[in-house]
């Protein structure tokens, strides 16, 4: 009965068992594996140097500094905004926590992403992360602004002296930085 068992595993293409009582893989199934593990590694390098470089390409800009905290632009890639309308992320770091009944535990900072609007002078908040001390998210939110209406689209009017104002400003400095010189 075992003879035949085995017999019936040889004609099935399968060798004898290794001493740990597995059966050795044929050499399609074995470059199979090599390959997919050589696949896996190389997507799991790219993934960390896709983080990597997102985590580097960063550019925080002060645009207030004082006693109760301070608020910064990422002006990495504003520049290279034409047109009307253009997108900037803020972070907002304050000395004493602020709390809000949304969000369980005290914030530290805020990231908020904006869109702006050079020709109406409004704006609309995109999305807004808040962060403990430690740097841990604590709370966030998306806003989709799915509109062409203007009105809509950008529902906050800029005033002036606001912080957002500042933003602003900064941003349309460093836009017109980018651009060439006319002569």
């Amino acid at each position: 009965m075992a003879e035949t068992k085995r017999n019936n595993m040889i004609n099935r293409g399968f060798s004898r068992r290794d001493p740990f009582g597995r059966i050795p893989l044929s050499p399609q199934t074995k470059w199979f594996v090599t390959n997919l593990q050589k696949n896996l590694l190389l997507a799991v390098f790219f993934l960390l140097v896709s983080a990597l470089q997102a985590q580097t390409t960063e550019n925080w800009v002060p645009i207030t500094i004082d006693n109760e905290g301070s608020l910064y632009i990422n002006v990495t890639g504003l520049s290279s905004f034409q047109g009307d309308e253009f997108y900037v992320w803020t972070l907002e770091e304050t000395k004493k926590p602020i709390t809000i009944d949304e969000v369980d535990g005290d914030i530290y900072k805020t990231k908020t992403y904006y869109l702006f609007n050079k020709q109406s002078g409004r704006y609309s908040i995109l999305q807004i992360i808040y962060y403990d001390k430690k740097e841990n998210v604590l709370k966030s939110f998306s806003y989709n602004v799915e509109t062409d209406n203007p009105d809509f689209r950008f529902n906050h009017p800029l005033f002036k002296n606001s912080d957002t104002e500042k933003v602003y400003q900064k941003c349309l400095e460093v836009i017109n930085e980018g651009k060439p010189k006319k002569q």
